[in-house]
């Protein structure tokens, strides 16, 4: 318990502000000195510093070795919350994919059900409406042909078959 709560402290926004501070005066200090050592090379030259005194550009190099260190801090101070919210989003869209889904399915389910229901709506229509239609065309055909005096069928024949009900006669 003890481990894992100091190491915590090095993961804290309080330390990750402190650190950045110390890196960026070492890297402009580091730098200064080794500008500082490069042209006292010059004057009083110093033993086995051949490569590391030998070009002014050589000091540019110095401050981004440290640079270097705290950006590998800020990957690790950065990692636990960058997997966090990579898992936060893989778990958001497989909700929305869930969703998405169930809205699909639900949409198909809805068309299905409109198709049936015309479907049935058209059959019922269609049941009901002709012998309807055909007895109120018989009814109507009958009403024209007893004007002009033609009738073709009688009128107990028309009344017992069906087709049209006791109310409609009347």
């Amino acid at each position: 318990m003890g481990t894992k709560a100091s190491l915590s402290y090095f993961f804290t926004p309080q330390f990750r502000s402190v650190i950045s501070k110390i890196t960026l005066y070492i890297a402009i200090i580091s730098f200064l000195v080794h500008l500082t050592l490069y042209f006292t090379n010059i004057y009083f030259p110093l033993q086995h510093t051949e490569k590391l005194l030998s070009s002014p550009i050589n000091a540019i190099y110095t401050p981004f070795s440290f640079l270097l260190v705290y950006e590998a801090y800020l990957l690790l101070y950065y990692l636990p919350q960058s997997t966090s919210i990579y898992i936060g989003i893989k778990k958001r869209e497989q909700k929305d994919d869930h969703i998405a889904d169930d809205q699909n399915r639900k949409e198909v389910i809805e068309k299905n059900a409109v198709e049936i229901n015309g479907s049935l709506q058209a059959m019922v229509s269609r049941t009901t409406e002709e012998p309807i239609d055909q007895g109120i065309r018989t009814q109507h055909k009958r009403y024209y042909q007893q004007k002009r005096g033609k009738t073709f069928f009688s009128e107990n024949k028309f009344l017992n078959s069906g087709r049209i009900s006791s109310s409609c006669s009347n």
